[in-house]
């Protein structure tokens, strides 16, 4: 992130335009070099023209995200697929019924870890409090 942010514009023109680049927004693009949490539901609806409402529509676009995400940050693919796993493993406690929930929970947990240097998406172990207020609540 430190290397982007020294030139924002630049970093986001070189890599919009490198070979192999996947298709994301120019808004995700930004908030991914800036390291900053991406509205789900705002990407989706400029990708897919619809919002995040199912787990099939997180998955879509978790998708997309992840591809940007380790098209920049090449060592991240780890700790992106452990917090993949884990927010599918709150999908199937959860059910479909209570989906809204879980994306309620992710947006929360992915601000978080946006706003901290500390804390990764993989670090799942924190993420307690978001579970108990977001899947609980029924």
């Amino acid at each position: 992130i430190e290397n982007y942010s020294r030139d924002p514009k630049e970093a986001l023109r070189l890599i919009r335009t490198h070979a192999g680049c996947p298709e994301f927004t120019e808004t995700g693009w930004k908030c991914i070099l800036e390291g900053k949490y991406v509205d789900f539901d705002l990407l989706s609806t400029e990708l897919h023209a619809r919002g995040v409402t199912s787990n099939g529509d997180w998955v879509t676009i978790w998708m997309s995200y992840q591809s940007a995400v380790n098209f920049a940050f090449q060592n991240r693919e780890q700790e992106l697929d452990t917090y993949f796993k884990y927010i599918q493993s709150l999908f199937r406690q959860t059910g479909d019924d209570l989906a809204h929930n879980v994306i309620a929970c992710d947006k929360a947990i992915r601000t978080f870890v946006g706003n901290s240097r500390s804390t990764f998406l993989d670090d799942v172990h924190k993420f307690g409090q978001f579970d108990r207020s977001h899947l609980m609540a029924g």
